[in-house]
């Protein structure tokens, strides 16, 4: 351990489960959300007119919210930290 190294405060570690933590659960309900509805609206559509399977709908709603996922990730967590209560601390190595 370097020299002159403090340990992180709990109130630090706090802020950094939390500025961890909230982008993960916001990305985990919006790609749910959109893999959901996107797959039942491929199977309604395009499983009857295609006779696409249940399974394969879901697979295709499920390659759209990986998608749209990706492009939001930067948004939520730009959000997530100006969120009042989150302050990200510096740390080090």
């Amino acid at each position: 351990e370097p020299q002159g190294s403090a340990h992180p405060s709990k109130r630090a570690l706090t802020m950094l489960f939390l500025a961890s933590a909230i982008p993960f659960t916001v990305f985990g309900f919006l790609d749910n959300f959109i893999m959901l509805t996107v797959g039942e609206e491929i199977d309604a559509v395009f499983g009857v007119r295609l006779g696409l399977t249940t399974l394969a709908s879901a697979g295709l709603g499920n390659c759209v919210a990986d998608v749209i996922g990706v492009s939001a990730a930067k948004v939520i967590e730009d959000g997530v930290k100006r969120l009042p209560f989150i302050k990200v601390p510096k740390m080090s190595r």
